[in-house]
């Protein structure tokens, strides 16, 4: 009679059990932070049940999910909000702010548009970029809108000397060329 050690198996068995369970917290805790940072929901749950290949986590990743999202939010901004914040993005809010709730566009904005061209003249740039305004619309061809220019790229974009002339050549300008200088310049003679 063979007498067959089945301890062995069984803990064999055990092992692989508590690794399928700490394995599945991995993933919940990987899915519960990934949620907090960047507030994915359904996309992150997709991304993480094809890596883990396991269904049965399932719900307790959605749950872990949302916690960590409703968490989240309540702290602080999820990473795509900072980066269109450092970016410096007009992005429109779900929210009015309180102090903005009895405004009207037409009180805060500029009767006298100034907009550029998709392709534009440096001398047409360092104008727009001398006045007040925050923003230009880019206007194409057409006349149509097709975009949305903050001055700081603008003075970026003239202080770097990132123009070209209309054959593709690079423009040869001279070194002495000073955006801030110019416009403070000009404010200079504005004021006078």
């Amino acid at each position: 009679m063979d007498i067959i050690d089945t301890s062995a198996a069984n803990d064999v068995d055990a092992n692989l059990k508590k690794d399928a369970i700490i394995r599945s917290y991995i993933i919940l805790a990987c899915a519960a932070f990934m949620a907090g940072y960047t507030r994915m929901t359904y996309s992150l749950a997709v991304i993480l049940m094809e890596t883990s290949q396991d269904i049965e986590i399932f719900t307790p990743m959605i749950i872990a999910i949302a916690v960590s999202n409703q968490t989240g939010y309540f702290f602080t901004r999820s990473l795509y909000e900072r980066a269109t914040r450092g970016k410096q993005m007009p992005i429109i809010k779900d929210v009015i702010p309180p102090p903005c709730e009895g405004i009207i566009a037409s009180q805060i904005m500029s009767r006298n548009v100034i907009t550029l061209q998709n392709v534009d003249t440096v001398q047409n740039i360092l104008g727009a970029a001398k006045t007040s305004h925050h923003a230009f619309p880019i206007l194409n061809s057409r006349g149509n809108m097709v975009g949305l220019i903050p001055k700081n790229y603008i003075i970026i974009l003239l202080e770097h000397r990132a123009f070209y002339r209309t054959d593709g050549a690079v423009e040869d300008t001279d070194d002495n060329f000073s955006v801030q200088n110019d416009m403070a310049r000009s404010s200079e003679a504005s004021v006078r």
